[in-house]
């Protein structure tokens, strides 16, 4: 799978991620394939287990400014939704459903990730 491919699958924009890379599909390339080590989704997940929301709010904020960069917007718009409702230490009783649709766009740009050519 191309990068352009990927882009189309998760329904994000290519053309703007291509221009944040200055027009380098390699480097785009490159840094999808770099986006599976980034820590921030690990770190939400261990936040969500203990609940700890001040934590989720930092990992979904991070994680969202990451996929942000890369224009993964479906990532993006999850984590903002996420990061959002628990701002300040908010204890919103959507944390469960909006944490779920994160967990599914994340799980879609890994996938389509792991097939790069």
């Amino acid at each position: 799978m191309t990068a352009e491919e990927l882009y189309r699958e998760i329904g994000a924009d290519y053309q703007t991620a291509l221009s944040r890379m200055m027009g380098n599909q390699g480097l785009l390339t490159r840094m999808l394939k770099k986006f599976g080590a980034d820590k921030s989704y690990a770190a939400l997940e261990k936040a969500m287990e203990e609940q700890n929301f001040e934590e989720i709010f930092t990992a979904a904020h991070t994680l969202k400014g990451v996929a942000g960069n890369l224009e993964l917007s479906p990532l993006f718009r999850a984590s903002a939704e996420l990061s959002d409702a628990v701002r300040g230490g908010k204890q919103d009783e959507r944390v469960p459903e909006l944490f779920a649709a994160v967990k599914d766009a994340y799980e879609t740009v890994m996938e389509k990730i792991g097939t790069l050519e």
